[in-house]
């Protein structure tokens, strides 16, 4: 034959019918365990319950009254509020004319809440295109280490599936003088409990576990 010695003829082995439901059970279970569980995972709840409270400065005024129980607590010696300078066209720059970052807009926001001017502090971070989370956290590591007498249990209030890049991020910089815990209010863009139903869950969940796994695996920040 023309052929010989170029093909050859082996046996091969295929999955049965029952092979197939196998692995269609298993696949469906992995899915099924990612659909339910991604979420819970980066949406993590771990309270410290006293010390410093960390106020992430994207929270909304609506966020802010959902934690008011936890920003009245005087379990919490201070309230520390984080974010960078607003945009130019932001309408904050006209409702707080003299509030440059979000930091200083949250601050108020909580003050006008009836919370004690003398327990918020606001501590902007740096400008920086990348790593915010991580530069915010830096600069309240800052501010701790010139503050007096300041608790080192840290908890930071953030939303949804921000919470465990946030709680990373806080503990890496603030370091071992610091115990960190971190408390997740709920996302009210999308049902965290059937997030994939929603564009708006479905695009937060995927970028937050990408900038979970970026941290976690490729993120060095300089020492």
């Amino acid at each position: 034959m023309a052929l010989r010695g170029l093909i050859t003829r082996k046996e091969i082995w295929v999955p049965t019918y029952r092979g197939l439901g196998l692995v269609v059970v298993l696949f469906a279970l992995c899915v099924t365990g990612i659909l339910y569980g991604i979420h819970p995972f980066l949406a993590i709840n771990h309270p410290q319950g006293q010390g410093i409270l960390i106020v992430e400065g994207w929270l909304s005024d609506k966020d802010l009254d959902l934690a008011l129980p936890l920003l009245k607590s005087q379990a919490y010696h201070v309230i520390i509020t984080t974010g960078g300078a607003l945009d130019d066209d932001s309408i904050y720059r006209k409702l707080f004319p003299n509030k440059g970052t979000w930091a200083d807009v949250v601050a108020a926001q909580i003050i006008a809440l009836g919370i004690s001017v003398d327990r918020v502090k606001p501590v902007p971070r740096p400008p920086v295109e990348q790593a915010r989370t991580y530069a915010s956290a830096i600069a309240v590591r800052q501010w701790l280490d010139q503050a007096d007498r300041m608790p080192h249990l840290v908890d930071v209030l953030t939303i949804g599936s921000h919470a465990r890049r946030s709680w990373m991020l806080f503990g890496l910089a603030l370091g071992d003088r610091y115990t960190v815990g971190v408390i997740a209010l709920e996302d009210r863009h999308y049902d965290e409990l059937y997030w994939w139903r929603s564009s708006e869950g479905v695009k937060t969940v995927l970028k937050e576990t990408v900038g979970y796994l970026y941290a976690k695996f490729l993120f060095w920040p300089d020492a």
